[in-house]
């Protein structure tokens, strides 16, 4: 049941990304408030990073799907991304990479893998983190499991 709630916030958080965010007066127009869209984002992606952290390996691969399909949506936009997954959008993003670094740490090699491909999908922010960048690297050079 998890899964299925997990994989269907996939297509809406796609379509949710396409959307870019609203001026001012268009949000007063439909009386929403401004930033509203902001914390929105940010609760779905800490949302899916707990279901990442505290999930079992079904639930791990259920929350990478979803998130690779935005980064499908985000390799057809290029540069110019404004998406879910973009640094602006989510304000506590070491937060979130805390929590999938959580899984990284204690996890066994398929989890590890899982993590890595996670934390790849939030690269826009994972890459200002040495920490983030030390583990990525060090897993590459020193990792001798196909998973990896």
């Amino acid at each position: 049941r998890a899964v299925e709630a997990i994989l269907c916030m996939g297509p809406r958080l796609v379509r949710w990304s396409e959307e870019s965010n609203i001026p001012a007066s268009m949000a007063h127009m439909f009386g929403l408030v401004l930033g509203e869209d902001r914390a929105f984002a940010n609760a779905i992606i800490l949302r899916l990073a707990d279901a990442f952290m505290s999930g079992d390996k079904i639930i791990k691969a259920s929350v990478l799907k979803v998130l690779l399909m935005e980064m499908k949506s985000r390799r057809r936009r290029g540069s110019r991304y404004d998406g879910i997954l973009a640094k602006k959008r989510v304000p506590n993003h070491m937060e979130v990479l805390r929590r999938i670094k959580v899984v990284f740490d204690k996890g066994d090699v398929e989890s590890r893998a899982l993590a890595l491909r996670v934390i790849g999908c939030f690269a826009d922010f994972g890459k200002d983190s040495a920490e983030i960048r030390y583990m990525v690297v060090s897993t590459l050079l020193e990792s001798s499991h196909v998973m990896e």
